[in-house]
């Protein structure tokens, strides 16, 4: 039982960073385009 346990919590952990991931993507894809017009401004 404790093994399951172990490993249901490193699969929560994966999970999570995974999760963290594709928040962190989908938060770089929607800020990206401002930061290329701000570059091409400031050029």
């Amino acid at each position: 039982a404790g093994l399951a346990l172990g490993d249901l919590k490193s699969m929560r952990d994966l999970y999570d960073v995974k999760t963290l991931a594709v928040l962190f993507l989908i938060g770089f894809i929607s800020i990206a385009p401002t930061i290329m017009k701000r570059k091409r401004t400031y050029e």
